[in-house]
């Protein structure tokens, strides 16, 4: 009767302690092609959305007692770097696929028809350690990633690059996207990035979290689990001596 309750109690213990840790979406680089997530554990925005930075570091949704932080601005250059498609920093078609990828990965915080963008969709969230991006630290880095399928009329995009404006792209003929210095890049044309107040709520807004997954820490529940399978070892134990 002993052992039928070991077998039966022990993938009990296992289920109460996987049931009781958080389990948010996470982005690996196992899990994600296209992208350079630098071995990073990267949280989805859906799970940051509409929360103040102020609120998530006082211990809002319990990501930083998981081991997670706001990415640095290195670590999110880095990654937009990555999905940059060539030589315009602001829309272009060559952003496009490269947009698409982030967005796709990290999740859409807006959908909408803007101006003159067709299938207009993107993100908008806040990185970076204290004072990255302003010296004042009260305000975090604001990085953005947006794509749309077309436009209905020929604009000009500033090309943040060449310091000049030029055409960027062809009506209704390119899915376009938009990558910038200004907002998350970096590609060595200057320090700048704007920025956002800490205590800003936005429900377009979102976090970008990440964490070292080898330095995760152990659920509380843990601490549970440990005690329920030394008490079952005892129980087997105590068995095993009846029966000899």
């Amino acid at each position: 009767m002993i052992t039928k309750n070991i077998k039966v109690a022990f993938p009990l213990l296992l289920s109460i302690l996987w049931a009781s840790h958080p389990h948010a979406a996470i982005i690996t680089d196992a899990g994600t092609t296209g992208l350079d997530l630098q071995g990073l554990e990267w949280l989805t925005f859906d799970e940051t959305l509409g929360n103040s930075r102020k609120k998530i570091e006082a211990g809002s949704g319990g990501f930083f007692a998981n081991g997670f932080r706001y990415a640095t601005r290195k670590e999110t250059e880095t990654l937009i770097n990555s999905a940059w498609g060539g030589v315009h920093s602001g829309w272009s078609s060559n952003n496009y696929q490269g947009a698409n990828a982030f967005i796709t990965s990290f999740g859409v915080t807006f959908n909408s028809t803007y101006d003159v963008f067709v299938g207009h969709e993107g993100t908008a969230f806040i990185f970076g350690a204290a004072s990255e991006c302003f010296s004042n630290a009260i305000y975090s880095c604001l990085g953005t990633v947006k794509s749309a399928l077309s436009i209905t009329t020929a604009i000009d995009a500033h090309n943040i690059i060449e310091k000049k404006t030029e055409l960027a792209f062809d009506i209704n003929i390119d899915p376009v996207g938009f990558i910038h210095e200004y907002y998350g890049a970096d590609f060595g044309y200057g320090p700048w990035n704007y920025e956002a107040e800490n205590n800003l709520e936005h429900p377009e807004l979102a976090s970008l979290l990440v964490r070292d997954p080898s330095l995760v820490p152990l659920p509380p529940s843990f601490l549970l689990f440990i005690p329920g399978l030394f008490g079952l070892m005892g129980l087997h134990y105590k068995q095993s001596r009846s029966v000899a």
